[in-house]
């Protein structure tokens, strides 16, 4: 039977007023019953009912009950292993204090609950916490030495206080929910200022992005355009601006023929830094254009009066056509089949020759007519 109780009847009475007092029963309560026995509440000095408070001492330091310094440590006076104090208090709140640390235990019906406390739970150490798109979570659990706490929960707040997922650069607060346990009150948003981790920006990497090199990649007199997005997936990246560079290293316009580098600059990004990224494959080459007959101003010869000299006309590249190779003027008849030189009255076909040039390839025979004037 336990203290103050038997197996029949009804038990005594018992006033508790100091010690450490651990009972144990097999056939009633701890204290007050017993088998067949009516359990009646232990009382202290003052005749108020008290109810039993474990205490964790593993260090043996002097314990404070509501600042005041308690008679014994812990139980190790009878049984060396446990290092728990087991005192009985009034059905009210209390406050131990042990190693400098306070924890306030709440009394409900018949025992108490501690109130969770920061120092009650392991955290993780955060470890990489460079922003890579995906949330950064903390495991948290009791501390150890810590029984009889509630199920566990983790919330995270951004710098403004509201709830979120910690995966964008920013700074964090981490606070906990836990449910009532054996030996813990249930609480909620417990947090502590040394529970808070910074996700830090990101450095831009080449596969962070998408490469496109132009649609149209054969010369036209017109500047080429590569474009360059953030991949899928990456957010909060600045803004980008491309750069072309020629086979020597020179920043130019991607005009003229010739394969080109491509390299960005971004500006700092809400979750990445300003970088400079450059990739082997970020590269495109502008190929030789065809001749044709819209590339050339043709003019005809000033003078078509007869005058028993051949007539000269002029073939040139039209404005804005650069890497034009050498151009060879040649006359034919109006046919365009046989070769003359313009000399008598007649209509003559003109045909040229182009030699390959810098930005366009070598052609033949393209042709304008010319014809006496009216």
């Amino acid at each position: 039977a336990g203290i103050g109780g038997g197996e029949k009847g009804i038990g005594a009475d018992i006033t508790i007023s100091g010690g450490s007092v651990k009972t144990a029963s097999t056939d009633g309560n701890l204290i007050g019953g017993g088998k067949s026995c009516d359990a009646v509440a232990p009382v202290n000095g003052a005749s108020e009912k008290v109810y039993l408070l474990v205490i964790k001492n593993p260090s043996g330091s002097t314990v404070y009950i509501d600042n005041t310094a308690y008679s014994l440590k812990n139980h190790t006076a009878a049984d060396s292993t446990d290092t728990n104090l087991y005192v009985y208090v009034t059905g009210t709140t209390h406050t131990a204090n042990v190693d400098g640390t306070d924890t306030v235990y709440n009394f409900h019906t018949d025992k108490f609950l501690a109130v969770p406390k920061a120092v009650d739970f392991s955290v993780t150490a955060f470890y990489d916490l460079v922003y890579d798109g995906t949330e950064k979570t903390a495991t948290v659990t009791a501390a150890d030495g810590i029984t009889g706490m509630g199920e566990i929960s983790v919330k995270y707040y951004d710098e403004s206080g509201n709830e979120a997922v910690p995966v964008n650069v920013g700074t964090y607060t981490l606070k906990v929910d836990t449910a009532e346990g054996e030996s813990y009150e249930a609480i909620s948003s417990l947090s502590a200022d040394y529970w808070t981790f910074t996700v830090e920006s990101a450095s831009p990497g080449a596969s962070d992005f998408i490469f496109e090199e132009p649609a149209d990649l054969i010369y036209s007199g017109t500047a080429k355009s590569a474009v360059v997005t953030a991949a899928d997936g990456i957010a909060g990246m600045g803004d980008i601006t491309v750069r072309y560079y020629d086979e020597k290293g020179n920043e130019v316009e991607p005009v003229n023929v010739g394969t080109y580098k491509v390299k960005i600059e971004t500006s700092e990004g809400d979750n990445y830094k300003a970088a400079s990224v450059a990739s082997s494959e970020w590269t495109f080459t502008i190929e030789k254009a065809c001749p044709k007959a819209s590339d050339f101003i043709f003019e005809e010869p000033a003078d078509l009066i007869y005058s028993g000299t051949a007539k000269s006309a002029v073939v040139t590249a039209a404005d804005g056509i650069a890497g034009m190779g050498k151009v060879t003027v040649k006359y034919y008849d109006q046919d365009g089949i046989n070769p003359v030189n313009p000399i008598n009255v007649n209509s003559y076909t003109v045909k040229i020759d182009v030699e390959a040039g810098a930005n366009y390839t070598a052609a033949n025979d393209l042709t304008c007519p010319i014809g006496p004037s009216r």
